[in-house]
């Protein structure tokens, strides 16, 4: 266990049948840094941070993060950390403030706690005056927000971006870009991925790891 590095891959790899998804890859990002995965589309990017945040099993590899053993001791893992995928993870039923409240739930946060934080993060991106819309009448823009907060409301140590800004207007990504720098300079790791070279030259991150 390395309690001084957030997060430690060695030799990764991860086979599909045939395909290579992810081909014997190592990086190590320290606490506090903004680590960038930059690659084209099919590069393995969003596979393995679906192996980080133990929503898949690599086929070898050693994997640590929060200084946890991310096969070992999944539990605790997941304790430690937020994702915001590709994907929007939001129950379309539910409301804003529903779906965060839901999620705080499940890392066993009280409902003052969460509201608190809700405020906190909705009121920085805009969008306080819509926590009790349904998700299913929002905008893809507004969407990846609360997937945001949504994600911060816990206050996790490390945090995991996949593709945050895809299919957003130019506004939204420049707004959501500069809240990772945001999130940055308060002392937070952040592993974010992104097909886009020129995102990653703007947010000047401290590494960059090309797949």
């Amino acid at each position: 266990m390395d309690d001084k590095k957030a997060i430690v891959v060695k030799n990764l790899k991860k086979y599909f049948k045939n395909v290579k998804a992810v081909d014997d890859i190592s990086f190590e990002v320290g606490y506090g840094e903004l680590f960038a995965l930059l690659g084209q589309n099919g590069a393995g990017k969003s596979t393995t941070i679906r192996i980080l945040t133990n929503l898949a099993v690599p086929t070898s590899g050693h994997i640590e993060v929060a200084g946890f053993n991310v096969l070992k001791d999944p539990t605790s893992v997941r304790k430690n950390i937020g994702l915001v995928a590709e994907k929007v993870i939001l129950y379309d039923n539910l409301t804003a403030m529903e779906n965060i409240k839901f999620f705080g739930r499940l890392y066993g946060m009280k409902d003052a706690l969460i509201e608190e934080r809700a405020e906190k993060f909705l009121k920085l991106f805009d969008i306080w005056n819509f926590k009790d819309m349904l998700i299913s009448k929002m905008s893809t823009g507004m969407k990846q927000k609360i997937n945001l907060a949504r994600a911060l409301v816990p206050d996790p140590k490390i945090i995991f971006l996949d593709e945050p800004t895809l299919g957003l207007d130019p506004v939204s990504t420049k707004h959501i870009r500069d809240f990772i720098v945001g999130l940055r300079e308060e002392g937070r790791t952040i592993i974010y991925t992104t097909h886009v070279l020129h995102d990653v030259e703007l947010m000047n991150v401290d590494k960059v790891a090309i797949m």
